[in-house]
């Protein structure tokens, strides 16, 4: 909840281009609860390639 409560609404939500969010969900979790109608989105018109794949997480270099 930390998060959540501590996530910026100033910084846009990253959609794919299927309209998933990538990036964001704490915002999203954060507009909700203040009632906000909106928020701010970029929308990834292609692919992206991930940086990593089939990797153990605790692998990751974050």
């Amino acid at each position: 909840m930390r998060l959540i409560n501590n996530a910026d609404l100033k910084y846009p939500i990253i959609l794919c281009k299927e309209g998933k969010i990538i990036d964001g969900m704490h915002r999203v979790c954060k507009a909700l609860l203040l009632n906000n109608k909106e928020i701010l989105a970029i929308y990834l018109e292609e692919d992206i390639k991930p940086h990593f794949i089939n990797v153990d997480v605790s692998e990751l270099p974050y």
